[in-house]
C-alpha cells in the first residue's frame, strides 16, 4: 500500500498479513484527503488504525501532532517501526479505542478531527459516536468509515459513498 499525497507520497507502507485487516482503500483515501484539503491542518487522531496506512498519510499531509489508536500488538509494533523510521509526528496508543476515548474524555482533551475504520461488524458503533463526539473540540469533525446500509445515516452531517464504503460526516 502506496501513501498517495503530501511530502511522503509513494512510500510503501508494509502490513502484516492478518485476517480481517482491512486497509482503507485508495480511492477512499483519495476522496478523503480531497475533502480535507479544505481544513486546516492540526491534530488528527485515526482510531481503529489498523496498518497505520490513514495515520502515516495525515502525516505525510501537514497534521500534527497524529494520534493512532489500535488494539493489536503486531500491527502496533509495524506502525511505531514506521514511525520511527521516518521520524513522524505520530503517537501510536496501544488499547482499545473506547477505552483510550474515556481516557482523553476524563482529561478534557479535545481534537479537531478524528478518523475511525472500524470493523463493519462492529457492534458498539452508538458509543463509538457518541465518546468520538465527547473529544470534538467545537466545530470539530468526525469522520467514519463503514459500509452500506449504514445504520447511523440519520445522525450524520454529510454522506460521502464509494461503492459499498461509506464516509459519514458528524460534527461537534
Amino acid at each position: 500500500m502506496r501513501i498517495l499525497r503530501g511530502s511522503l507520497k509513494g512510500l510503501l507502507i508494509k502490513a502484516p498479513d492478518l485476517p480481517n485487516l482491512r486497509p482503507t482503500q485508495g480511492k477512499v483515501r483519495e476522496a478523503l484527503w480531497s475533502i480535507l484539503d479544505f481544513e486546516e491542518k492540526g491534530t488528527f487522531v485515526d482510531l481503529f488504525a489498523g496498518s497505520g496506512l490513514v495515520a502515516v498519510e495525515a502525516c505525510s499531509t501537514g497534521y500534527a501532532p497524529v494520534f493512532a489508536v489500535e488494539k493489536d500488538p503486531v500491527l502496533c509494533k509495524n506502525l511505531a517501526a514506521v514511525q520511527k523510521g521516518h521520524s513522524l509526528p505520530l503517537t501510536v496508543f496501544r488499547e482499545d479505542v473506547l477505552h483510550r476515548l474515556g481516557a482523553w474524555a476524563g482529561d478534557g482533551r479535545a481534537f479537531p478531527l478524528v478518523f475511525a475504520d472500524p470493523p463493519y461488524d462492529y457492534d458498539r458503533l452508538e458509543k463509538l459516536l457518541d465518546q468520538t463526539l465527547a473529544v470534538l473540540a467545537p466545530g470539530g469533525t468526525f469522520i467514519l468509515e463503514s459500509q452500506r446500509p449504514f445504520r447511523l445515516e440519520d445522525r450524520a452531517e454529510k454522506i460521502y459513498t464509494y461503492g459499498k464504503t461509506v464516509l459519514a460526516f458528524f460534527r461537534r
